[in-house]
């Protein structure tokens, strides 16, 4: 009888710690799908799915962090604004799908003709944004300058042109409100 209840009491010790380790493991699959989940939920939230760019709300967001930063340091920070045009008439010529791929080639042609440090968004349509810290006008205008040359040069299947609108924090501009209708000024 001894050795059976010890057979059994062993039997019993390696079933708990078996279904201890699995219900670790359990518990670390479902802990890494929550993470991945989250992750997903974030990226989704922050960025627009056709163009990879950030959305309207996260633009506005870091344009407003990097415009206290600015001020708070005493430097400057550009806003870009660009505007593609006669856009209704490529989607109404050539068809969504067509203008779907000019938005996607136009974010990538912008995202490739800014530096490391400046940030790209999705306004709304096909409206764009550049956050530009630590550039004076000048400079603005020279990366303004790069991306529309560098959109005309896409070679997509219909020609497309951008029109660009330049700001600077604190030249022309006291608060990032002021800034966006700086730039949007300058846009038309």
């Amino acid at each position: 009888r001894a050795p059976l209840l010890g057979t059994i009491i062993a039997s019993l010790i390696v079933l708990i710690g078996w279904t201890c380790g699995w219900s670790a493991r359990s518990y670390q699959w479902v802990a890494w799908q929550l993470h991945e989940s989250a992750a997903a939920l974030e990226r989704l939230a922050t960025y627009d799915g056709l163009t990879g760019c950030l959305n309207h709300r996260s633009f506005r967001d870091l344009l407003d962090r990097e415009a206290a930063a600015a001020s708070a340091a005493g430097r400057r920070l550009s806003l870009l604004l660009l505007d593609l045009d006669d856009f209704k008439q490529i989607n109404d010529t050539h068809g969504h799908l067509v203008g779907d791929d000019v938005l996607a080639t136009t974010s990538a042609m912008l995202r490739d003709s800014v530096r490391s440090a400046d940030s790209v968004g999705r306004l709304g349509g096909e409206e764009f944004g550049v956050v530009l810290p630590d550039t004076d006008s000048g400079v603005a205008r020279t990366i303004a300058e790069r991306c529309r040359a560098a959109i005309a040069a896409a070679g997509l299947t219909v020609p497309v042109t951008a029109s660009f609108g330049v700001a600077t924090l604190p030249d022309v501009a006291a608060s990032p409100e002021e800034l966006i209708a700086a730039a949007d000024v300058a846009l038309y």
